[in-house]
């Protein structure tokens, strides 16, 4: 059985390589645009080898989970073309709310998914400036369908694990469907107001305690919203606010700081 696009993503021209086993799908598919592919494209992997997360870290693989990647071409200013992050995790949130199973699916800033409040799946954008000047950007998802790492600083957790039967073609259809109807209300940015009040919707932390940690700088307070470009919202103790545009967020006390 092999990976299939949902037939309204063929429809729509969007294209598929699958591949029995690679390095990365994210990297294959920026080889592909610095290659000056037409772009809004799927990679697929049943076995990837040298998975990449965000930061340069490494995503631990295992046979049976969903490695993938969509290559699109845009011509939209860099502002714009970072809130697709919330486009992809809508993306995969909605997929993965058919996946049969009753644990509480969550979306964790920036590019996080959660189940029951442990990682399911993370999200790595990349870009790459073509000799045209389009920008060539490839979305990663890294979904645990059979198996989550278990030597990791925070919890994961896996589709098995939570009762569901889903494999990772299955989810792959459902991503790539949902993936299309997000992207469409997106519309080059002009929707990103409602895919911003659809991913609060669906967020985790909003109102609680967070400590974010970006190259050395801690910031820690009240997670009190994500503003009209998606950037995190953190009171501090001195009722100042952060606007926050990258790093890793933990939820809980200050205590969480020693963590990072």
């Amino acid at each position: 059985m092999k990976f299939h696009l949902d037939k309204k993503v063929e429809k729509c021209g969007f294209g598929l390589s699958e591949y029995s086993a690679i390095g990365s799908t994210n990297s294959e598919a920026l080889n592909q645009a610095k290659n000056n592919h037409s772009g809004n494209h799927w990679f697929v992997t049943k076995n990837q080898t040298a998975g990449r997360g965000r930061l340069a870290r490494v995503w631990q693989w295992h046979q049976g989970n969903l490695a993938a990647s969509l290559l699109l071409r845009l011509n939209v200013a860099p502002d714009k073309l970072s809130t697709i992050a919330f486009v992809a995790a809508l993306a995969i949130y909605y997929a993965l709310l058919e996946a049969g199973t009753d644990a509480k699916i969550s979306l964790k800033w920036p590019n996080d998914i959660l189940a029951n409040g442990k990682k399911i799946c993370g999200i790595l954008l990349e870009a790459h400036q073509t000799k045209s000047g389009e920008q060539a950007l490839v979305i990663g998802f890294g979904v645990n369908i059979v198996a989550a790492p278990k030597d990791l600083p925070y919890g994961a957790t896996c589709l098995q694990d939570i009762g569901s039967n889903m494999n990772a073609k299955q989810l792959f259809k459902l991503l790539s469907k949902h993936w299309l109807e997000a992207y469409k209300i997106w519309n080059e940015g002009e929707g990103l107001s409602e895919i911003l009040k659809q991913w609060k919707k669906a967020a985790s932390g909003i109102g609680e305690p967070v400590v974010i940690s970006n190259h050395g700088k801690v910031v820690e307070g009240i997670f009190e919203d994500v503003d009209n470009i998606g950037r995190l919202l953190v009171k501090t103790s001195n009722g100042q606010l952060e606007y926050i545009s990258s790093g890793d967020v933990h939820f809980g006390t200050a205590a969480s700081i020693k963590e990072l």
